[in-house]
């Protein structure tokens, strides 16, 4: 006798998937003026915040005391070269007189 083994057929038939209807690009697009507006308030907030950073380095040097890279970034919570950055912006604005080199750089208000 010959046994026959019954073929299994997947009882889950795969649904044919459909690709998700594409909205029309105009529909998904935001108009430029809103865009460069966001933009514009986003760069304002972006230069107000680094005012009030270079105000807090400015008092850090209150009084003719000096400070150094370390203090500012202590006192500031950023980055390095962000630091490295607003000092040397306020130098090279006159606000602030650098002495030393490396790590004992030092700086003070002019």
């Amino acid at each position: 006798t010959q046994e026959v083994t019954p073929q299994l057929q997947n009882p889950v038939a795969s649904p044919q998937i459909s690709p998700a209807p594409m909205a029309p690009a105009s529909a998904t697009l935001a108009p430029e003026a809103p865009i460069k507006a966001r933009r514009g308030e986003a760069l304002a907030m972006r230069r107000a915040i680094k005012q009030e950073r270079l105000k807090e380095i400015m008092r850090l040097a209150f009084d003719g005391e000096l400070f150094s890279h370390d203090d500012a970034q202590d006192k500031l919570l950023i980055a390095d070269s962000t630091v490295r950055s607003y000092l040397a912006e306020l130098v090279r604005l006159g606000k602030l007189v650098k002495s030393g080199k490396g790590k004992g750089t030092r700086y003070r208000r002019a």
